[in-house]
């Protein structure tokens, strides 16, 4: 089982899980579409399969998060090694 703690966020999946999200979250290229919220910041809104589950990130915030994502895939292919 892989865990993800970001802020707020924890995920777990499994090793293939993750592999999908990751290549979905990388998927959003350069234009990703922010939206103002309410407290003037712009974030962008990732939705989930689940319809009444969305994150939300400032642009720093979604670069560390996918910075994230890829410091722990390259743990993984680590571990993989060790093994």
């Amino acid at each position: 089982m892989l865990f993800i703690w970001h802020g707020n966020i924890l995920l777990s999946f499994t090793s293939e899980k993750f592999s999908s999200f990751r290549r979905a979250i990388n998927s959003f290229g350069y234009e990703v579409q922010y939206q103002y919220f309410a407290d003037g910041e712009e974030r962008l809104v990732v939705s989930t399969p689940n319809p009444e589950i969305s994150f939300a990130f400032t642009a720093e915030e979604w670069a560390s998060f996918k910075n994230a994502l890829n410091e722990a895939a390259y743990m993984q292919e680590i571990y993989a090694l060790m093994v």
